[in-house]
């Protein structure tokens, strides 16, 4: 779930840095260049393959925690759908966080971090907790028990 509150607030970062002037951290584009610049492009095709990479391995490794949890083939639905219910929610906590943090943080005029990079150090962090979290968790959640294969479920 953090790897995708990330991958929403870069998503969501990327347009208001692109657009915001030099002088407030961003990268200056008027709305007329942005359609023509080369760099921002090559950024935004890097930012697409990142995430697009992102949610493929996100959506698959929680499918399998989910489908590994779930007790029996009947509860799997609710499952599933709690799990849907809870991504989407990550997802509106990204946008608004981002979006709240860069309009604070070019607002006011504080040093570093608290300046223009306040959302992509929050990024940064929130990343490197992304990819400490998973290696906290058991071997355990990743190995079926006897008995809890897909057949014998009912």
């Amino acid at each position: 779930m953090v790897l995708r509150l990330v991958i929403s607030m870069k998503h969501n970062l990327y347009s208001m840095f692109a657009a915001n002037p030099t002088s407030g951290g961003g990268l200056g584009f008027s709305p007329r260049n942005i359609d023509t610049s080369l760099v921002l492009w090559l950024l935004l095709l890097v930012l697409l393959l990142g995430r697009t990479v992102g949610n493929a391995l996100f959506a698959t490794s929680l499918n399998l925690f989910v489908a590994n949890i779930a007790p029996s083939a009947a509860t799997l639905g609710v499952f599933n759908g709690i799990q849907q219910l809870c991504t989407t929610f990550i997802r509106i906590i990204g946008l608004v966080l981002s979006g709240t943090l860069w309009g604070w943080s070019i607002k006011h005029s504080l040093v570093y971090p608290f300046n223009s990079h306040l959302a992509w150090v929050v990024c940064g962090l929130v990343t490197a907790t992304a990819w400490r979290l998973p290696l906290r968790l058991p071997d355990s959640v990743n190995i079926y028990l006897p008995g809890k294969n897909q057949r014998n479920r009912r």
